[in-house]
């Protein structure tokens, strides 16, 4: 699938899964590498039950990349959740 939104070397778009196709449930964050061809997640959107809500978690530890626009992940961060949460505005 394609992504929802790229801004800079960010992406929101949806998880990649080798034995299913992703719902719109199931997205996450990804870093462009520098010649713009491929990505790299950062962080996804997992849902807890036991909140029932979504949390959003770091991929190893790529959110400590110092070359991540800040203003720009925020950005995407409240777009998926205004995404996972169905509302227009949060």
């Amino acid at each position: 699938m394609r992504d929802i939104c790229k801004i800079g070397n960010l992406s929101l778009g949806y998880k990649t899964f080798i034995d299913r196709e992703p719902t719109e449930k199931d997205l996450e964050i990804c870093k462009w590498n520098d010649n713009g061809k491929t990505k790299y997640t950062i962080a996804s959107f997992d849902y807890k039950e036991e909140y029932k809500c979504y949390v959003l978690r770091s991929c190893l530890n790529r959110l400590k990349d110092f070359d991540i626009d800040w203003c720009t992940f925020g950005f995407l961060v409240h777009e998926a959740y205004r995404r996972l949460e169905g509302v227009d505005d949060l």
